[in-house]
Formats: structure tokens, sequence, C-alpha cells
């Protein structure tokens, strides 16, 4: 049960302003057919969580709901990942059972689906995240069998929640048998599902997700039968209108994944949600492609490209209007010649998808590096650019020149919003606000400067010694700076101030949590943590070897990461505990989070013209990024879209990773 829709009436024994455990209601949330989501506070800590209780004296039926909703919470506490909402408690109140679980923010996915059709990216990069999230859970052994729009919460920084594990299996759990027994919504339903065999396993997610995927592409669900029994009829017998149909403008390459994901047999789907996330992000690299070649047996791989090939066909031969599809010999060829450029690095990749161009020795534009990562613009300055800076969202990207000048550009179009004057000597750091509209610069005598990107003069922030770094805080209200002996920050709107002391120097690396009022701030074999404008008590976080270079954390803020030397660590804010240490291959020049699965981290290259991007979770490199030369300053998005790199020879280069969200 998603809480998506909020109604009034509170027909159960809890009311707003109850006292419930260490909680406090304070609201409804929503409520389904079984329960009902309250909002509520704790009183030691004032965080505000959901509360989930079914609907009085549901508890205590024959149906077994009771005995769901403790198994529901016991798989559901189980999981421990960004895009899952979490279980923080549960015990017993009233006579009631209730769990105490994370409180989402946003919408759910089929309330975003209502709005209209989705932007292609924006789709690609959803999908993503929801396999990431069915991955991890198929993992431990879950299959949560009613994946639909309305258990997928999307925040307002994009970040997918799944939710309502209700109906979850548990394949250590003898006791989850149910021969004969229909689970799950129709609309999204499985054909093994619908005929209530008790054979259902992990690639009923990845059948009910592919509906998913085609009404999130086309917005109108796979089948639109009014009765319970057509519904159940249509997942067994019949196959959904191809999506080209509703949605013309649909890769061809998503359409064969779409279909591939609700075949009837499950030998012929996808073997794994992993299997089909990466996939969709060689699609999200390259949208162009013709075609994806499935990786199941030859023979179900067969029968899938035969049956998809054959939809597509008819359609064609309906409207007249659109091309054949390459044939069978065309695509092996395409296959072979894209295996051949992508390399070692891209084998796995090469193997699923046809039809990305090949990489060039010098990068220019448009160029794909190994790992599907294009390059999308060259700036050449004619002079050092010691300084860059993404806005959050990488839409905004900013270049500080040898001769003292600022430079502003939209990523997107490669259009120069401002060229300013910074003083002489350049820029020694510098950041971007998350709305793209100010950049905040360290100029050479150590003052700080806050630009107003439509021009104007700046503003001087008053300073207790010369500056050396600085970042905004997540809605660019505040502006961290980095001292000689301390960490200051200042409130742009009211003018107050904070100083921390950092009596070792001038700390490399600063971050904001985006889950409170926290700045956090690198030393050696530290990070410090103190609590902006609560209290100036310190903590510190034990890293171990040289100062962090770079610091970030989780969209959450439950997780810090710190690129120290070639290594990345991590911690469990809550818990303040270090959680684990990745090495990865050159120094850590960039970290940020990877759309909840983990980090992507840059780092220096084997040789000097040349960066290397990680999946830090997996310990891989997903790329190698040719440079003209050495990099002097390195810029990673905190939305992972963009990559940004500049050389002493006065050239800006920048990436993109997955398309952008708009």
């Amino acid at each position: 049960m998603a809480y998506g829709s909020r109604e009034a009436d509170l027909n159960m024994s809890f009311r707003i302003g109850d006292k419930v455990g260490d909680y406090r209601i304070v609201g409804v949330v929503g409520s389904g057919g079984a329960g009902k989501v309250f909002r509520v506070e704790h009183s030691v800590t004032g965080r505000i969580e959901a509360m989930k209780v079914l609907l009085e004296g549901r508890s205590d039926e024959t149906d077994g709901a009771g005995e769901r909703f403790l198994k529901e919470i016991k798989l559901q506490a189980s999981l421990d990942h960004p895009n899952i909402a979490a279980v923080h408690n549960a015990f017993w109140a009233n006579d009631e059972l209730v769990m105490i679980m994370e409180l989402v923010a946003g919408l759910s996915l089929d309330r975003i689906i209502a709005e209209g059709r989705m932007p292609m990216g924006k789709v690609l990069r959803y999908a993503v995240q929801s396999l990431i999230a069915l991955e991890y859970a198929h993992s431990r052994g879950i299959t949560h069998r009613d994946i639909k729009p309305e258990n997928i919460m999307v925040t307002p920084e994009g970040v997918l929640k799944l939710m309502d594990f209700g109906l979850a299996k548990d394949r250590n759990d003898n006791r989850n048998a149910e021969a004969g027994i229909v689970v799950g919504s129709l609309y999204y339903i499985s054909p093994e599902q619908a005929r209530g065999l008790e054979s259902v396993d992990h690639r009923t997610d990845v059948y009910s997700f592919g509906s998913v995927l085609y009404e999130m592409t086309t917005g109108e669900r796979p089948f639109q039968h009014g009765s319970s029994f057509d519904l159940l009829r249509a997942a067994v017998h019949e196959n959904p209108e191809p999506p080209s149909e509703l949605a013309p403008d649909i890769p061809p390459a998503l359409e064969t994944v779409i279909l591939r994901a609700m075949s009837k047999d499950p030998a012929e789907r996808f073997q794994s949600a992993r299997e089909f996330r990466r996939t969709i992000e060689a699609i999200a690299r390259n949208p162009g492609l013709d075609a994806v070649v499935p990786q199941a047996s030859a023979q179900s791989s067969l029968k899938t490209r035969r049956r998809s090939m054959a939809i597509r066909s008819k359609a064609r031969r309906q409207n007249g209007t659109r091309i054949a599809l390459l044939g069978l010999s065309a695509v092996v060829l395409l296959y072979l010649g894209v295996r051949a450029f992508m390399g070692a690095d891209g084998a796995e990749a090469a193997r699923a998808v046809v039809g990305a161009p090949p990489s060039v020795e010098q990068p220019t534009r448009g160029s794909i590096a190994g790992g599907g990562f294009v390059l999308r613009e060259t700036m050449r300055l004619e002079q050092p650019v010691a300084s860059i800076a993404f806005s959050p969202t990488g839409k905004v990207l900013a270049a500080g020149l040898g001769d003292g000048r600022i430079r502003v550009w939209d990523t997107g179009s490669g259009r120069q919003l401002a060229d300013l004057d910074g003083g002489p000597a350049g820029s020694r750091a510098m950041a971007v606000s998350p709305d793209g509209d100010r950049v905040v610069t360290i100029a050479a005598d150590g003052s700080v400067l806050v630009w107003d990107v439509k021009g104007g003069a700046p503003r001087r922030l008053d300073a207790l010694g010369p500056a050396h770094g600085v970042i905004f805080s997540n809605r660019g209200r505040r502006v961290a700076v980095s001292e000689d002996k301390a960490v200051r920050v200042v409130d742009l709107a009211s003018n107050e101030s904070w100083s921390f002391s950092a009596p070792k120097g001038p700390p490399k690396a600063m971050a904001f949590s985006p889950a409170g009022p926290m700045l956090v701030a690198s030393e050696p074999g530290r990070i410090a943590l103190w609590g902006v404008g609560l209290t100036d008590k310190r903590e510190d976080l034990h890293a171990g070897g040289p100062e962090a270079e770079t610091i970030a954390f989780s969209a959450n803020g439950l997780e810090l990461a710190a690129g120290i030397g070639q290594q990345v660590v991590t911690w469990d804010m809550p818990s303040r505990r270090a959680v684990r240490t990745y090495s990865l291959q050159g120094r850590v020049r960039a970290l940020t989070p990877d759309g909840g699965q983990g980090w992507i981290a840059v780092s220096d290259g084997a040789n000097s013209k040349q960066l290397r991007v990680w999946k830090v979770h997996e310990g891989r490199s997903m790329a190698k990024l040719p440079m003209q030369g050495p990099a002097l300053a390195v810029a990673l998005a905190a939305s992972g879209d963009r990559i940004a790199a500049s050389t002493a020879e006065g050239e800006v280069q920048y990436w993109d990773t997955l398309p952008p969200l708009h």
C-alpha cells in the first residue's frame, strides 16, 4: 500500500493527536483496502515518520491479513537500500500491530504518469532506479509480487522508493506456497501469477515492471479490459498493443525491451533485474540504438526477436509510414562491430547493445568513451582553467580562467550565459547554486565573491581570513567557506554566520547534509561534523590516511562517502559507523551518489591524458575518458549526469553519462 491518496475518514482506533509509543499522530498520509498510513512525530528526535496500521479489526480476520502484515514488516525491515522505503520500528499499540517507516515525500508514479507522457530521459532514469531496487531485493531472496506505479514513490529530488511488501515472497520461507491463489494487481500481474501457480519467482517482478515501463512510455496500461476475468485472461493469453502504436517516438530498442520483459514464458524474459537494468542503461547512453540483442538462451532469443519484429512490422504495414526493421544479418554485423571497438571494459554492454558509434583517439564532440560516455563539448579558452564547478543538476557549468574572468555555460545548449570579471590571477575555487543563478568564487587574494549570472556587481562576503574552498548548501541559502583555521557558514539572506574551528588548516573538502543542518569537512585522518545553527559541538569520523579531497552525502543523507587517496570510504550516518572501504586505481578527484544505487567516482587514469569513471560499489571502471592533456580540475555533477575537466592548455571538456531529466 503506497501512500498516495489522502483520506480524512479515521474510522479506526487511532486519531490525530494520539500518543502511540514514542510517537504522536500529526496527520493522515493515505489508505488502502487493508490499512492506513499516518504521519507521526517522534517525541525525542522530532523526526517525522510514517506509521502503517491495519484497518481496525483486520489483524484478527481469518483471511490472514494480520499474519501477512507481520511478514511484510519482517521482510521490508530486512532490506536496507536507498531505493526501498526503510522500516524503522514495529510494536503493538491499542491491541494493533503498527509499523514505523520512512516517510517518503513526493508523488507516487501513477500520479506522475497521470500528468502526461514523461520525457524519455526521465523514463529511463526512473526505470534504472526501480530495477536497482528489485535487483537488491531479489539478491536477498525476496520477490515483491505487487510491482505497480502506485507502489513506487518519486521524491522531489528524483529518487525512487519501492513501497509495500505486503505480498512479497521469501524464497527461504516454505510457508509461502499458495498454489491456486491469485495475488497481485490485475493490470500488471504476470501470467504465472494470473494462473495461481506455486512456482512464481523473481521473473514475475520482471514482467510486472515491464508492464509499468509500458505505461511510463505510452501513458496507457498494457491491457484496458474492465473486468477481472478479462484482465486475467489477457495476462495469460493476449499480447499488448505495440508501444510504438501509442508512442511513435519510442526508441525501437526500448520497445523490444518492453516486449521481451512481458513475454508470457518466463524463460524468454530478462532472467534477472540486473540484466534488465543494464540493458536500459545501455539504451540511456545511446537512445538511437537500432536493436537490443537478447541474452537469454539462443532459442528464446530468436523467439523474442521474431515476435518483436513481427509485431512492429504489422504496425508499419498498418500506417505505412515507418521503415522495416534491420534484418538479422545486419544486426549481427553491427553487434560484431560494436564489440570490437568497445574492448574489454565494454564487452558486456557490447553483448547487450547494437548500434553505438566507434570511439576515436582524440575525442571530438559526440565521440563515445568505452563505457558509453558521450563528449558533449570542448571549449578552447587558450589559458589555464584552474577551477570548474557544476550546478547540482549539471545544467550549468562555470570555469575560472587564468586572466580572472569567469565563464558560465548552459550545458544543454552549449550557450554561454555569462562572462564575469573576477579580478586578476583567476579564481582559486568556485561553486554554482542549485538553481544555477549564482556563482560563488574565491579570488586570488582569498576574498569570497557571490555573482549573479544575469549580471551586476558581485557581493563580497566578510572574511575572518583568506578563503581556500567554498560550497553552496542544498537549497542555495547558505555558503560554507574553508578558511585558514576555521570553516565559516554564511546565510546569504540574513547575513547570519557561524564559525567552526579547524585547527589543522583549511579543509580540502566540505559538504552539507540534505537531511538536516549538518556540515562536514575534511581533516588529515578524519572528517569533522557540525550542526549548523544548532550547536558548535564537533564530532569526528575517523578516516585514516591522507586528507579527503572530495566528500558527498547520499540523497537521503543517511550515508557519507569520502575520496581519500585511491580509496572511497563510506559511513552510516545514523550510527556514525564506517561501513566499507573501496580501493580504486588512481587518485579520487570527484564523487557523487549514483541515483540511489551506490556511488560514482572519477579518478586519474593510468596515463596523464585520461580520467577513469568508477561504479564504486561494484569496484569496476565504467569508462576511460580521453583528455587532450592532464586534467587540472575535475567536476562531477551531483545528479551524476555530467563530468567536466579542464587542462593547463586552456580546454574544458564535459561528458554526458545518462540523459538529463528534461
